[in-house]
């Protein structure tokens, strides 16, 4: 037992705080979801390897994609201290990447929102996003996540 946690405490003190357990979920176009822990913080980010940024950071909870699409509904956070975060699980922002229909050819800019669900809906029908499109993808925190 001493040994098992020596290791851990070796591989901790390498790898500093940052230590992501978790393999990354790859969308469409480049697209991925970033998650795992940071100093004692879950972290699920949606990052573009292409450009290596970052399109929406904490809290992404649910993404659902096609070819043409990705959508994505995320729970604003605040800082509570120093390097702690707290989920505002009362607040859903949703996001729309088109990717075939692009609203411009940079990454940082080819993004829709955010937006409230009344209005995500309505963007939903007028870039004729499939009904069939849904959320099927929630990261590793989504059981205390309420979308």
């Amino acid at each position: 037992m001493k040994k098992i946690l020596f290791t851990l405490f070796i591989i901790l003190l390498f790898t500093g705080c940052d230590v992501n357990l978790f393999p990354n979920k790859n969308l469409q176009d480049g697209y991925f979801i970033d998650f795992g822990w940071v100093d004692l913080n879950f972290v699920s980010e949606l990052r573009n390897k292409n450009i290596n940024f970052t399109v929406l950071e904490t809290c992404v909870g649910a993404v659902g994609y096609d070819k043409d699409n990705i959508i994505v509904a995320q729970h604003p956070t605040y800082e509570k201290h120093s390097y702690e975060y707290t989920v505002d699980t009362s607040i859903t922002y949703y996001y729309i990447i088109p990717l075939t229909k692009k609203i411009s050819d940079t990454i940082e800019k080819n993004l829709i929102g955010p937006m409230k669900k009344d209005e995500f809906n309505k963007k939903r029908m007028e870039l004729h996003i499939p009904d069939n499109l849904k959320f099927s993808f929630f990261p590793i925190n989504y059981y205390f996540l309420h979308f």
